[in-house]
């Protein structure tokens, strides 16, 4: 979550900035750096369900009327099926984890 908190608090300086009659530069050469899995790490299926109920929000919202009902029910199957799959996996992994056989997952 800490990611997620400074993005809005840097969005939030650039509004106020904006809003004094400041100006924003962009600036292409700019670096940032990602710590990798920052918030996916601490919980990871709190981050999967949301990424899967972000794209069946995208699925619906841009791709239900150009599509029969019965492709976007075959797509909500396979992104349900897909999170399954990932939720298993870091069950296990948990349960892996707590057993004492971290190594090699």
């Amino acid at each position: 979550m800490k990611v997620i908190f400074y993005i809005a608090k840097i969005w939030t300086i650039a509004c106020v900035f904006a809003l004094m009659a400041g100006k924003i530069a962009f600036v292409p050469d700019a670096r940032i750096v990602h710590q990798q899995g920052a918030c996916s790490r601490t919980r990871p299926m709190f981050v999967e369900w949301h990424k899967h109920k972000g794209m069946m929000r995208f699925y619906r919202k841009f791709f239900y009327h150009q599509y029969p009902a019965v492709l976007m029910v075959l797509v909500a199957l396979g992104v349900w099926l897909h999170f399954s799959c990932v939720a298993s996996y870091y069950t296990f992994k948990r349960v892996a984890r707590f057993l004492g056989f971290e190594r090699g997952l």
